[in-house]
């Protein structure tokens, strides 16, 4: 079954054309805090999650504000993606679809993740990820191996 829109968006638009009341935030606010106590997940409920993501083994796993995780993604424990401080308004990952996700790896800043990348277990990104089958190897953060 297709959503012709999110059941819940929080950042969406009200019917009179104002941004989401103040109610809606909190609870959304509130929502997040709940799940985050109860699962060890801390997913910002702004951020925009695509279809069949798999957060295996969720313990840890931490997404900002202006994440952007596409469909078809697998996020290992304690995955990061979260800005750097550095920069005002969009400055969290775009992960594009079918991307694999290490264990502990960080991907910090404003960055794009090309489609069916793999970033390795205990990795730390702050440059943007190529496409297809690029792999960034344990903390190195250059590439070892394409296509």
């Amino acid at each position: 079954m297709q959503w012709k829109q999110p059941l819940f968006n929080a950042n969406s638009n009200t019917s009179n054309g104002s941004t989401a009341t103040a109610t809606t935030r909190f609870v959304s606010m509130w929502l997040q805090s709940q799940a985050s106590s109860a699962f060890g997940v801390d997913i910002h409920p702004f951020a925009t999650i695509g279809a069949a993501v798999m957060f295996d083994l969720g313990n840890g796993i931490a997404i900002g504000e202006s994440a952007r995780v596409g469909r078809g993604c697998t996020l290992l424990h304690g995955v990061t993606l979260g800005g750097t401080g550095n920069a005002l308004g969009d400055r969290h990952p775009k992960i594009r679809n079918h991307v694999l996700i290490g264990v502990n790896a960080s991907v910090l800043g404003n960055i794009k993740v090309g489609e069916n990348a793999k970033i390795r277990e205990y990795c730390d990104e702050s440059d943007s990820v190529g496409g297809y089958r690029e792999d960034y190897w344990e903390g190195k953060g250059r590439k070892d191996a394409q296509e």
